[in-house]
């Protein structure tokens, strides 16, 4: 048998021989967790307004599927507008969402970038380009 499987299980350990993280180590830990939380609090908010403004352009979608009126650019900006003032999206103006005509249908895009300030000098620009929805001109088909 080897010496380790002979050593008494019992016997207390030296406590000279336990050492915790050092101090080097436990700021570096701290930092990061500072800065991983640093993140989260400075980009989570333009996260959360991509997600509404997705919301609203699925919700409109959704309102003039079913619908049997045509619609008309004026009023489908309109109504992006309001929503975007009632969710008090900053991300992007309404007047920057594009409205385009295709074949049967309105393709709406509110594709944008967004630039954040992370730490002194240090800008993220986030890309957000999946904001698009099929609106049926003609409403109801």
């Amino acid at each position: 048998m080897n010496n380790l499987s002979k050593r008494n299980l019992s016997a207390p350990i030296s406590l000279h021989r336990q050492q915790g993280m050092s101090m080097l180590g436990a700021v570096f830990a701290i930092l990061l967790g500072a800065f991983a939380l640093t993140c989260v609090l400075k980009l989570g908010p333009a996260y959360l307004q991509n997600w509404q403004v997705n919301s609203i352009l699925s919700s409109l979608q959704a309102e003039y599927k079913h619908s049997d009126s045509v619609v008309e650019k004026r009023v489908l900006r309109d109504k992006i507008g309001k929503r975007f003032n009632i969710d008090q999206i900053t991300a992007i103006d309404y007047k920057e969402v594009e409205i385009d005509r295709d074949a049967d249908d309105l393709v709406v895009k509110a594709n944008y970038e967004l630039r954040i300030e992370l730490l002194g000098n240090i800008d993220v620009v986030l890309k957000f380009e999946e904001n698009e929805v099929r609106i049926p001109y003609y409403g109801n088909q």
